[in-house]
């Protein structure tokens, strides 16, 4: 991909939308990209014990069609893609129930112990 001044442009607008979206569980990383270790991921989990604590925001053309017709075969809320050969697979689901899992299990976590995390993490 070509770089310069309007791809960039993009992925800051979609970052900052994605930012939105999902506050206040998340706050966008400036500069994620160049820093890396640690600051790497657009987005930053406001509470360490949410599991997903970074997330890498792709701006893509053409609206991921392919993957939307799959998502609703069956009225499906989320997709798994599995490459075989022991890679992992990959999870696709829609922002809002994205969202709306991450919500649900904060509350969950908050009812219990501080350290129900730490198996996942």
């Amino acid at each position: 991909m070509a770089g310069g001044r309007k791809p960039k442009r993009a992925g800051y607008s979609s970052e900052k939308r994605m930012e939105a979206f999902l506050a206040p569980l998340y706050k966008r990383n400036v500069m994620s990209g160049a820093l890396g270790g640690e600051l790497a991921g657009d987005l930053k989990a406001q509470d360490r014990r949410n599991p997903i604590r970074r997330i890498e925001v792709k701006r893509r053309a053409g609206g991921q069609k392919v993957l939307r017709q799959w998502l609703a075969q069956g009225d499906a809320h989320a997709l798994i893609i599995d490459p075989g050969f022991g890679d992992q697979p990959l999870v696709i689901m829609e922002a809002a129930t994205l969202k709306l899992m991450l919500l649900l299990l904060l509350e969950v976590i908050e009812k219990r112990s501080p350290r129900t995390c730490d198996v996942i993490a």
